[in-house]
């Protein structure tokens, strides 16, 4: 694995730099990324596994920027589970600014190459965000989706001006494309675990799909304050943007929950 330093220059390899967006570090206690070979920040990809093969994906939100690895809800959930059971790996395909469409193609590509995981899970972002772009000068759409065999990484951009029947298009195409991986892993007896960081996301018809209410996180919040308040990135996380650590230990203790109990049933 490589270390990379932080700082702006290097941090426009994970964002949109033609959108005028990045991320803006207010903390120097974070310095250093721990990426694998194909610039993910988790351990090397394999297809060889021994014990539970975990998969998780997500955006900027799930790669974590603005925390350290082990403040990430993903992490978290990889570290509960590694205590009850063997685990193949942390494997982790979230990237800046990708969108829900690139998350689930980028799932199948990585089984492709990699084999079936145990489970996976995902955290969605806002469903603005563009799969593809148009060459302004050839006007072809061009599929700018992670090349995993390549080892070539890019990052999704917002969409711009989108009026509402090019959006109702896009949450059609978002619900089955989140749909048709519902059904493949239920097919390939994989437990799959979905949930939406925002909670304007639109209401999917699916059966592993949550938005967690703001109710339940005030009440988490309330319960752990002491503990909680202690943390300076409880909040917000290091960039001053994204959030902070208790909406990861949130996350992470209910999809934990859910899949505890899912196996249980099952044994």
């Amino acid at each position: 694995m490589s270390q990379i330093k932080i700082n702006h220059v290097v941090l426009n390899k994970f964002s949109r730099e033609i959108d005028g967006w990045g991320h803006r570090f207010k903390d120097e206690s974070l310095t250093n990324l721990t990426l694998n070979s194909k610039n993910f920040r988790c351990e090397e990809f394999t297809d060889k596994h021994e014990g539970e093969h975990l998969l998780f994906s997500g955006c900027s939100t799930t790669f974590g920027v603005g925390l350290e690895e082990d403040e990430v809800w993903s992490k978290k959930i990889y570290s509960h589970i590694k205590q009850d059971k063997k685990v193949s790996g942390y494997f982790n395909l979230a990237m800046p600014g990708i969108g829900c469409l690139e998350i689930v193609a980028n799932i199948f590509k990585y089984i492709d190459k990699f084999g079936k995981p145990d489970a996976i899970f995902i955290s969605l972002p806002d469903i603005q965000r563009n799969y593809i772009e148009i060459n302004n000068k050839t006007k072809n759409i061009l599929d700018t989706s992670i090349n995993l065999e390549n080892s070539l990484t890019r990052h999704g951009r917002y969409t711009e001006g989108f009026d509402e029947k090019s959006l109702d298009v896009l949450k059609i195409n978002t619900f089955h494309y989140l749909l048709f991986l519902e059904l493949y892993c239920k097919s390939n007896n994989i437990k799959l675990y979905m949930f939406s960081w925002d909670y304007s996301f639109p209401n999917m018809d699916l059966k592993t799909f949550w938005v967690f209410p703001k109710d339940d996180f005030i009440n988490y919040f309330k319960e752990h304050a002491e503990d909680l308040i202690q943390d300076r990135y409880a909040i917000t996380s290091r960039d001053n943007e994204h959030v902070g650590t208790a909406y990861h230990y949130f996350w992470g203790q209910r999809l934990y929950d859910m899949y505890t109990k899912e196996c249980k049933n099952v044994n």
